[in-house]
C-alpha cells in the first residue's frame, strides 16, 4: 500500500459513506462530512489489516451515523491489489455492525501545494 491519499467507501446494513483517508508509515487519518478517523494499518503479502477509531465532529450533521453510534472502533481485514484494497469487517460499539469497505488511491499531483485551484 503506497503511502498517499485514497478515497474510502462504506456500507453497513445502516447505509452507506464516502470519506477519504491518507496512509503513512502505518497510520491512517481522515474524515468526511460527520466523522474523523485514525487509526493503524499493517500490510504483509497483499494482506492488509487495519484499526480505525471513528469520532464525530459535526454535530449539526443530523443524519444516522451508519456505524450505529457517534464514535466506535472498526476493525477490517481483507487484500490489497494495485491501487485498491478490499476490506470487511465490524464496528465496534454497543451493538457492533458488519462493515463492507473499498478503498480507492487518488491520484494527486505531486506538484500541487497548498492554496493551488
Amino acid at each position: 500500500m503506497a503511502e498517499g491519499l485514497y478515497r474510502a467507501r462504506f456500507t453497513t446494513p445502516l447505509g452507506s459513506g464516502c470519506g477519504v483517508v491518507t496512509a503513512a508509515n502505518g497510520v491512517l487519518t481522515g474524515g468526511d462530512s460527520r466523522s474523523y478517523y485514525f487509526g493503524t494499518y499493517i500490510l504483509k503479502d497483499n494482506y492488509l489489516t487495519v484499526e480505525l477509531h471513528v469520532r464525530r465532529h459535526n454535530p449539526r450533521v443530523i443524519l444516522p451515523s451508519v456505524l450505529g453510534a457517534l464514535q466506535a472502533t472498526v476493525q477490517l481485514d481483507g487484500y490489497f491489489a494495485g491501487t485498491q484494497a478490499r476490506l470487511s469487517g465490524f464496528a465496534l460499539a454497543k451493538v457492533p455492525v458488519k462493515l463492507q469497505v473499498v478503498i480507492d488511491r487518488l491520484d494527486v499531483p505531486e506538484t500541487l501545494s497548498i492554496g493551488e485551484g
